[in-house]
């Protein structure tokens, strides 16, 4: 294990050596700058099926793309004027590539960049695109680096956060051309399946008296009269479809960064709803039933009572104060996390809800129904070793671990989701990070202020 460990660290390091005498050599990106600026207006092929595959980009960029650090960071410090370098189909600048890979590393290297940063953040593509854009298109998209169509959801929401907080204000408010250009490709689409239709249909005596086809606009008189044979309808079917898609593109305006990516998210959306409606109604009715066992059994203490004056029999062993603490925490845990639960079920589900709100209401129910399963079981071993009065250590030890056994299976089934929700907490923690410091300072000012006095009065 440790030999194939240092073997892959060893190609690692060799690797890199490589790139770092190709990347001094390097001039790619200087032809590229030169290529785009001469040759600005010949970036469209004549095949429109092969303009979306002409992507060139340089050596830069493809790190940027794939997402490696070492080699980005060793370009921009060779060649630091190559972090200005666009694509030449595109105009995307290193920013542009790296949100719309969702390359985090590489985004806040190229943020720490100040100068350089206040022209990336102002570029827009060949599809009147900002980077806000690139946010919302799903094309490199790749399902993100957490679990779960809550958390992805929750980590796009934060790339559009982070991003908007880099752009000029007004940049929120431009429209991108992205639906237009859609719609163009499916109309020369459609022209062609047009006049594949009345191809097929020359022969049949319906479609003898039928002009030939010169638009998408006489398509829709065309299909009923020619879909007789087993051809044409299959011809009208697929061409009905795509028809029926041009439309919705082309009634649709251009749309604005947060209009695109609601529009490009809503299938995640969807998806997220109802993955949070079931784990909140499953984990919920969990709650509920360690909620009722808790409370069932604070009236049915272990021992019995003194029939007489009512108070428990086994008051005076130390089992017996554990018990209680446990069983108490158990009904206090398990009932905050209902509330948590019900607090999810009721909300509207909105969008924006995913960044922030629900993921915390989540973690907190998680939370709070994970304690409740551990201090039952703490309360399950201190009730066994009351009504049985066990001397022996390991036998003691037997019913300990028997108790745990149930949460350490929930904690090892629970624990990597946790872990991935836990993350949502660290927006509350920096809130509380930012008002502790002033409270602390006013405290202690206080302290010194009142000491300074008494100080004086003496």
């Amino acid at each position: 294990m440790m030999a194939r460990l240092y073997g892959e660290k060893r190609k690692h390091e060799s690797a890199f050596k490589l790139a770092k005498l190709l990347i001094v050599k390097d001039r790619s990106w200087w032809t590229r700058s030169q290529e785009n600026s001469i040759h600005q207006t010949h970036n469209i092929t004549k095949d429109p099926g092969k303009a979306e595959n002409a992507e060139r980009l340089t050596s830069l960029l493809m790190a940027t793309s794939t997402g490696i650090v070492e080699i980005v960071e060793e370009i921009l410090r060779v060649y630091p004027q190559a972090v200005d370098h666009v694509t030449p189909d595109k105009c995307w600048n290193i920013l542009h590539v790296a949100i719309s890979h969702r390359q985090l590393e590489i985004f806040h290297l190229v943020k720490k960049m100040d100068i350089p940063m206040a022209r990336l953040v102002r570029r827009i593509d060949e599809d009147q695109c900002t980077i806000l854009h690139h946010v919302g298109i799903m094309k490199y998209y790749k399902g993100g680096t957490l679990p779960g169509p809550v958390l992805q959801l929750q980590e796009e929401l934060q790339w559009f956060e982070r991003v908007r907080k880099i752009i000029p204000s007004h940049y929120e408010m431009h429209r991108c051309q992205i639906k237009q250009k859609t719609a163009q490709t499916h109309q020369f689409d459609l022209e062609a399946q047009a006049a594949e239709i009345h191809h097929v249909a020359k022969p049949t005596e319906a479609s003898q008296n039928i002009p030939p086809i010169h638009g998408i606009s006489e398509l829709s008189p065309l299909i009923p009269q020619t879909a007789q044979d087993k051809q044409l309808q299959e011809i009208h079917a697929r061409i009905f479809k795509e028809v029926q898609e041009y439309l919705k593109l082309t009634s649709q305006t251009a749309q604005t960064a947060q209009e695109l990516f609601e529009q490009t998210h809503a299938a995640l959306l969807k998806e997220a709803q109802e993955w949070l409606k079931r784990t909140s109604e499953a984990c919920s009715a969990v709650a509920v039933l360690i909620a009722t066992v808790a409370f069932a059994a604070a009236y049915t203490v272990p021992g019995g009572s003194n029939q007489d004056t009512g108070v428990p029999i086994l008051l005076q062993d130390p089992f017996f104060l554990v018990f209680t603490v446990m069983d108490v925490l158990s009904l206090a845990s398990s009932l905050t996390s209902v509330v948590m639960f019900l607090s999810i079920l009721t909300s509207p589900f909105e969008l924006r809800d995913f960044r922030i709100s629900l993921p915390q209401r989540l973690t907190l129910g998680f939370t709070f129904l994970f304690f409740s399963v551990a201090v039952t079981m703490l309360a399950f071993a201190a009730t066994i070793i009351l009504i049985i009065h066990l001397k022996k250590r390991w036998t003691t030890t037997l019913i300990y671990t028997a108790a745990f056994l149930p949460v350490s299976v929930f904690a090892l089934l629970q624990f990597p989701l946790y872990v991935a929700f836990m993350s949502t907490l660290r927006f509350s923690w920096k809130v509380i990070r930012r008002v502790l410091p002033s409270c602390c300072f006013l405290q202690s000012r206080f302290k010194n202020t009142t000491t300074g006095s008494i100080y004086k009065t003496l």
